[in-house]
């Protein structure tokens, strides 16, 4: 029982990080807010601390490929996702 408490409290934590991460990301790039997903990949399902995967967009794509190949992009991204996790610490 503790067990499953554990990881409920693990998958609401994930949930949360992961809605900060988006929010700031969004705001940072204006890029579409595809919402957030959960499925149950191995690299997020394990973890004894909350867990994430981020895209952050597709290298491909006629758009967000030139985006990405720019470093001052990449950077914005960067920031908004230390911040989300600054966010999420409750640190300012």
């Amino acid at each position: 029982m503790l067990g499953d408490i554990l990881a409920q409290a693990k998958i609401a934590f994930s949930r949360d990080l992961a809605h900060k991460v988006q929010s700031r990301l969004i705001a940072a790039t204006g890029a579409v807010n595809r919402g957030v997903q959960t499925d149950a990949f191995y690299v997020i399902s394990n973890p004894t601390t909350p867990a994430i995967l981020v895209e952050v967009g597709f290298g491909s794509s006629p758009v967000e490929g030139p985006k990405l190949a720019q470093a001052a992009y990449r950077e914005r991204i960067s920031q908004a996702l230390a911040r989300a996790i600054l966010d999420f610490l409750n640190t300012k």
